[in-house]
């Protein structure tokens, strides 16, 4: 890539040009864009194969939803109150964690997703914030009760998606560097909705109504390796002006009235701090 300004060139991870210093783009916006001719190919025999079977309609249908659908980040009610502290608290990415505030399990995940983070974001795999693209305002439990609803134009510029979690794509296919990863199946967030209908539109049939659209886009998993999504990944930071909307996950009525009550008055006290920032609540 060539810099528009001083006309030398780019390497693909930087965030800036090395030689003058004005800004580039985001680099998974460049790579997701870079296969965009690729994305036409599937794209094309998704609709054709739909076609084929009569639900071409329903798979239109299905596009048009998906071009509405949100970027959401599920963390916990603890994570969700020390952002909303003020204006300069940073959501912390799984590498800020690590690197001291945090020590790792040591679990054999850790070093999987540091390997699939390498070869998928190479060089810059620290600037990643992942999210799950969803219809409704919810997002995926197992990472925690509290679903974050991003503002699109706090994030289109910088956003992209993939067809899949990347750490779980990396562990179910034999990819040993990012030449293996087939290309056509990650998107810039303005073309989210075609690669919604290159995974998905083989799923949706004759019966399909379109309430089973969000469970479709994202389904809640027993565990995270269960979890089925398209993931989004967003370069740079967040605070909590990047969010929209906060929803909870109902609090569940098996633990204690005490708990309940406990748990209830936590989250009366964050909405307040949300409030401050115009973050809507549900």
């Amino acid at each position: 890539m060539t810099c528009t300004f001083c006309t030398f060139e780019i390497p693909p991870s930087a965030f800036r040009c090395p030689h003058c210093a004005q800004p580039s783009l985001f680099p998974n916006v460049i790579l997701a864009s870079e296969e965009q001719p690729e994305l036409e190919d599937h794209y094309k025999n998704a609709l054709a194969d739909a076609a084929s079977r009569g639900v071409g309609a329903s798979v239109a249908d299905f596009e048009t939803m998906s071009k509405k659908s949100h970027a959401v980040i599920n963390r916990s009610l603890s994570e969700l109150e020390q952002l909303a502290g003020n204006d300069f608290e940073v959501y912390k990415t799984y590498y800020h964690l690590s690197e001291g505030i945090r020590l790792q399990k040591g679990e054999e995940f850790d070093s999987l997703r540091q390997a699939a983070d390498g070869i998928f974001f190479t060089g810059y795999r620290k600037e990643i914030r992942f999210a799950a693209l969803s219809l409704d305002s919810t997002g995926l439990y197992n990472y925690g009760d509290c679903s974050w609803i991003l503002r699109e134009n706090m994030i289109t510029h910088r956003a992209s998606v993939f067809v899949e979690n990347t750490t779980l794509y990396y562990m179910k296919n034999d990819i040993k560097g990012s030449k293996d990863i087939p290309k056509g199946y990650r998107a810039a967030w303005g073309d989210r909705a075609k690669l919604c209908v290159v995974k998905l539109a083989s799923e949706i049939d004759v019966s399909t109504s379109f309430a089973s659209y969000p469970g479709i886009i994202l389904h809640q998993g027993a565990t995270s390796a269960d979890d089925a999504i398209v993931e989004v990944h967003i370069f740079g930071p967040m605070t909590i002006r990047t969010i929209e909307e906060v929803t909870f996950k109902p609090i569940p009525t098996t633990i204690s009235k005490r708990d309940r009550l406990i748990r209830s008055a936590k989250i009366e006290g964050v909405k307040e701090k949300l409030s401050a920032y115009g973050v809507k609540v549900s």
